[in-house]
C-alpha cells in the first residue's frame, strides 16, 4: 500500500524489467549476450517474490511490506536506482559505441584508400577453415581488462558490474524485509498521524479500545493470563490502527469505530459469530464481477479466487497475522506469524527444545535456548561459524509435544495430551490429541485477531436508560427511581435524527456527574436527579454545550451522548461496575466462557 501520487512496487517493477530488456536489445548486435546474466537474474527475484502476481494477491511482495514503511521504501528506492542505473549505462554505452564507431569506420575508409592506392585486389587475403576455426577459439571468451581495448568494452564491463550489483542488494534486501512479520515494529507507521483508532467523531479512543478488548479476553477466557491478555489485546489493538491507516492513506476515509460498540459485549458477540465463521462477511459481488477490493487491505482481489466464504476468511486471516506466541517469557512477544506452521515452528524451536552437548567431558550438559548452546560451543569447544549450525540441528531434542493445555480455556482431562513425554512413544493418539490442541488454540488466536475487523451486531448493545415511568425522587431510594441494565433495539447511530437543538443564551448549565455512572455500583444518583443529559461537543472547537438545551423528543435515544462521557473521570480504570452487566447480558443469550468449541 503506498501512499498517494507514488508508484507502487509493481509498477517500477515492470518498468525496471522493460529498460534491463531495451538495454539487452540495443547492444545485441555488439555484445549479443552481455546482460543475459542479468535479465535472468531480475526474472528469477520477481519470480521468488510475486512481485508481478496477480491472481494470489496475498503472496506479492508489495502486500507483504505494506505495513513496513522502512522496508517499503527501502526496496522503492533500490528499484528506482536500478532504474537510474540502467538509464545511465544506455546512454554512456550508446555514446561510446558511436565513438567507437566513428573510428572503425574511419579505419575502414583509410585501408580502402591504401589498398586503391596500391592497386591490390580485395582478395587478395584468404584463409582456410582450419585457420578460421583457431580464430574462433581465441576470441571465443572475452579478453581481460587492457588499457588498450576500446572504450565501449571498458564501459559494457562497468556496467555489467553495477547492474549485478544493484540487483544482488536487492535480493538480499527484499529477503531481509520480506520474511519478517507484517506487523513488525515500524517507527514510521507508529508515530503515523492515522496510526490510531477513532471513533465516529474521528477523535482519538486507542486506550479505550485496547482496555475494551482486555476486558472482553478477561471475561472469555477461563484462566486469567495477565501477560498473554495484555500481549492479545495490543495485537488486536495494533490490527485496528493498521487498519484505520491504510484505509485513510487510500481515500481518506478512517475506519471510525461507534463509541456505542465501545463496550466489552460487543467484542464478546464479535468472538461468538468469529468462532461460528460468521465474522467477517463476506463482501457482496455483483454478476460477473471479476475483482473486488478488500476493505480492510484495500488489495484489488480476483473473485474467482477469494470470492469463496473459506477463501475469504483465509485472506482475512493473513491480513490479520493472528497467530502470536503463547509462551510468557518469549522475547520476540512482538513476532507474529502468517501461517499455523510458522507459528509452531517458533514455539517447537525456542520453547519446547533443548540442546545437549555430546563433549564427553560435558557429560550431556543440556541447554534450555539455543544462543546459550551457540555461545558454549563458541567459548568451550572452539567450533566455527560454519560448523555450529549442523551441530545445533543435531544437538536439538524436541518435546513430544509443544504445549500441554489450552492457555485460555484450562485443563481439559478428556482432550488434553499427556504430560509424560514416555506416553507419546508408540502411541499415535497422543500425538493426533497434541495436534488437536494445536487447532485448538489456534482457532482461538483467530477469533481474537478479528474482534480487530469493525463488527455490526444484529442484536444492539445499549447503556442502561432510564425506565418508563421511573421518575421517582431522591438518590438511594427504590427501584422505581434508579436506572436498569437493559438491551433496546435503537437505530444506529448515523441514523439518530430525532433530536432538536435549542440554542439559548440563558438556558442554565445542568450539570452532569462524570464520576459516576447511574445504575452503577458507586452511583446514588436517580433518574429525577438528572432531568437533562449533556452531550459532548461532537467537533473540536470550544464547549457550548452549555447554550444548548437537549429537547427529548418521542422515541428519542440518549445512549450515543451518555456512552461520549461514560469513561471521563474513572480513577479505577474502565467500565468500572460493568462486570454484572456483562454477566447478565451474556447469561440472558447463553454466552458463558470458553469452553474450547464456541
Amino acid at each position: 500500500m503506498d501512499p498517494r501520487g507514488q508508484a507502487s512496487l509493481v509498477e517500477i517493477a515492470r518498468k525496471s524489467r522493460r529498460g534491463l530488456d531495451r538495454l539487452a536489445a540495443r547492444f545485441a548486435h555488439r555484445a549479443p549476450h552481455a546482460f543475459h546474466v542479468h535479465r535472468v537474474q531480475f526474472a528469477a527475484w520477481l519470480e521468488h517474490w510475486s512481485v508481478l502476481e496477480t491472481d494470489r494477491v496475498d503472496m506479492t511482495l508489495d502486500y507483504q511490506v505494506r505495513n513496513k514503511l522502512e522496508a517499503g521504501s527501502g526496496l522503492y528506492s533500490d528499484l528506482w536506482l536500478m532504474l537510474s542505473t540502467i538509464s545511465s549505462c544506455r546512454f554512456k554505452l550508446r555514446k561510446a559505441l558511436k565513438t567507437v564507431e566513428n573510428v572503425e569506420a574511419l579505419e575502414v575508409a583509410v585501408v580502402g584508400a591504401a589498398i586503391a592506392a596500391m592497386g591490390v585486389d580485395d582478395g587478395w587475403y584468404s584463409s582456410d577453415s582450419s585457420e578460421a576455426a583457431d580464430l574462433d577459439a581465441e576470441f571465443a571468451e572475452p579478453p581481460p581488462h587492457r588499457d588498450c581495448e576500446d572504450p565501449f568494452t571498458n564501459l559494457l564491463k562497468l556496467c555489467r558490474y553495477e547492474l549485478w550489483h544493484v540487483i544482488r542488494t536487492l535480493d538480499r534486501k527484499t529477503a531481509l524485509f520480506a520474511q519478517s512479520s507484517m506487523y513488525a515494529p515500524s517507527d514510521l507507521l507508529v508515530h503515523h498521524a492515522n496510526y490510531i483508532v477513532c471513533d465516529e467523531w474521528d477523535r482519538e479512543v486507542t486506550e479505550r479500545f485496547e482496555a475494551m478488548v482486555c476486558r472482553a479476553l478477561r471475561y472469555r477466557c477461563k484462566v486469567h493470563n495477565k501477560v498473554l491478555q495484555a500481549r492479545l489485546g495490543k495485537m488486536v489493538c495494533d490490527r485496528r490502527r493498521a487498519l484505520n491507516y491504510h484505509s485513510r492513506a487510500l481515500d481518506d476515509a478512517p475506519m471510525h469505530i461507534p463509541r456505542q460498540n465501545l463496550n466489552p459485549v460487543t467484542f464478546v458477540l464479535a468472538m461468538r459469530d468469529a468462532a461460528q465463521e460468521e465474522h467477517p462477511p463476506p463482501p457482496p459481488l455483483a454478476p460477473g464481477q471479476e475483482e473486488f477490493e478488500c476493505p480492510y487491505c484495500r488489495f484489488k482481489l480476483p473473485a474467482a479466487r477469494y470470492a469463496s466464504h473459506d477463501a475469504w476468511r483465509k485472506h482475512v486471516l493473513t491480513d490479520l497475522e493472528p497467530y502470536i506466541c503463547i509462551f510468557d517469557a518469549c522475547t520476540e512477544e512482538t513476532n507474529t506469524f502468517r501461517t499455523p506452521q510458522q507459528w509452531l515452528y517458533h514455539m517447537k524451536l525456542h520453547h519446547s527444545s533443548t540442546w545437549i552437548c555430546r563433549v564427553p567431558r560435558c557429560r550431556n550438559r543440556t541447554f534450555y535456548r539455543q544462543i546459550a548452546f551457540e555461545q558454549h560451543g563458541i567459548n568451550a569447544h572452539g567450533y566455527t561459524s560454519d560448523s555450529l549450525r549442523t551441530i545445533c540441528h543435531e544437538s536439538r531434542r524436541p518435546y513430544p509435544a509443544i504445549f500441554h493445555r489450552c492457555p485460555f480455556c484450562g485443563p481439559r482431562p478428556d482432550q488434553d495430551p499427556p504430560r509424560d513425554d514416555d506416553a507419546y512413544l508408540d502411541n499415535p493418539a497422543a500425538h493426533h490429541a497434541a495436534h488437536r490442541l494445536y487447532h485448538h488454540v489456534a482457532r482461538h488466536l483467530e477469533e481474537f485477531a478479528l474482534m480487530a475487523i469493525p463488527y455490526t451486531s444484529s442484536e444492539p448493545v445499549v447503556y442502561p436508560t432510564p425506565p418508563a415511568g421511573g421518575g421517582g425522587g431522591g438518590g438511594g431510594g427504590g427501584g422505581g427511581g434508579r436506572y436498569s441494565r437493559h438491551i433496546l433495539p435503537i437505530p444506529r447511530v448515523e441514523d439518530h435524527g430525532n433530536w432538536e437543538w435549542i440554542f439559548d443564551e440563558n438556558l442554565p448549565a445542568y450539570m452532569y456527574r462524570r464520576d459516576v455512572y447511574p445504575g452503577s455500583s458507586r452511583s446514588s444518583v436517580s433518574a429525577a436527579s438528572t432531568p437533562y443529559y449533556r452531550p459532548s461537543t461532537p467537533v473540536h472547537g470550544p464547549d457550548i454545550s452549555e447554550l444548548v438545551d437537549v429537547v427529548e423528543s418521542e422515541d428519542a435515544d440518549v445512549s450515543i451522548y451518555e456512552d461520549a462521557e461514560l469513561f471521563e473521570g474513572d480513577e479505577d480504570g474502565y467500565l468500572d461496575g460493568y462486570d454484572e452487566f456483562v454477566a447478565g447480558y451474556a447469561g440472558a443469550r447463553g454466552l458463558t466462557g470458553w469452553d474450547g468449541e464456541s
